[in-house]
C-alpha cells in the first residue's frame, strides 16, 4: 500500500501530465526530500534508544524514496520516448532535404553544361541550391539537438536507476536488521510472559501451601 506521501506525489504528477517540466521538478523535489528523510533516520539510528521505532521510520522513508525514484524514472522514460519521436522526425526531414539538395545540385550541373554559368537560368538555380544547402545545414543542427536531448534523458535515467539501486541495497540491509529486531523483541516478550506465568504459578503454589497449613 502506497504511503500518503507517494499517493500525493502520484496525484500531483497526474494533474501535471501535460507539463513535463513541472512533472520533473515535482518528482525531483520529492526524491530529494525523501532521500533527506532517509539519511536523517539512518543517522538517528546511531543515537536513538528506541531502535525499533527508528528502524521502522528509516524503512518507511527509504521505501518512499525508492518509489519516488521509480516515478522519476518512468517520467524520464516517457519524455525520452517523446524525444526519440522528435529525433526520428528530424532525421526523416534531414534525409528528405538531403535528397532535395542533391537533385537541385544535379540541375545546376546540367545547366552549367548546357547554358553556362553566366545565364539567368543558372544564376536562379544557384540561388535555389544555396537555399537548399542552408535548409539542409539548419536541419543538421536540429538533428544534433534532438540527439543531444535523447542522450541527456538517457544519462538522467542511468543516474536515477543507479541511485535507486544503491537505496535498495541500504533498505534491504535495514529490513534485515528490522526483521531480526522484531524476532528478538517477540522472543523477549514471549520469555517475559513465560517468566511471569512461572512467577504466578509459584505465587499460587505458595498460597496453596499456606492454605494447607491453616
Amino acid at each position: 500500500m502506497a504511503s500518503k506521501e507517494i499517493a500525493a506525489l502520484s496525484v500531483s504528477l497526474e494533474l501535471n501530465s501535460t507539463n513535463f517540466t513541472k512533472q520533473l521538478q515535482t518528482v525531483s523535489r520529492a526524491v530529494t526530500s525523501m532521500e533527506k528523510d532517509f539519511k536523517l533516520a539512518q543517522k538517528e539510528l546511531e543515537t536513538t534508544e528506541n531502535k525499533f521505532k527508528t528502524l521502522d521510520k528509516a524503512l518507511s522513508s527509504g521505501k518512499n524514496a525508492i518509489e519516488a525514484y521509480s516515478m522519476k524514472i518512468d517520467t524520464l522514460k516517457k519524455r525520452k520516448s517523446e524525444a526519440n519521436q522528435v529525433l526520428d522526425k528530424a532525421k526523416t526531414k534531414y534525409d528528405e532535404l538531403g535528397k532535395t539538395l542533391d537533385k537541385e545540385k544535379d540541375k545546376l550541373t546540367k545547366l552549367e553544361r548546357t547554358v553556362g554559368t553566366s545565364s539567368s537560368a543558372y544564376e536562379k538555380q544557384r540561388e535555389i541550391v544555396a537555399k537548399a544547402e542552408k535548409a539542409f545545414e539548419k536541419q543538421s543542427v536540429a538533428v544534433g539537438k534532438a540527439e543531444g536531448q535523447v542522450k541527456r534523458y538517457e544519462s538522467q535515467i542511468k543516474t536515477a536507476t543507479e541511485t535507486q539501486g544503491q537505496l535498495k541495497v541500504q533498505v534491504e540491509k535495514l529490513q534485515g536488521q528490522f526483521d531480526k529486531f522484531k524476532v528478538e523483541k517477540a522472543s523477549k516478550s514471549l520469555n517475559d510472559f513465560i517468566a511471569k506465568v512461572k512467577e504466578t504459578d509459584t505465587e499460587f503454589a505458595k498460597l496453596g501451601r499456606n492454605l494447607t497449613d491453616i
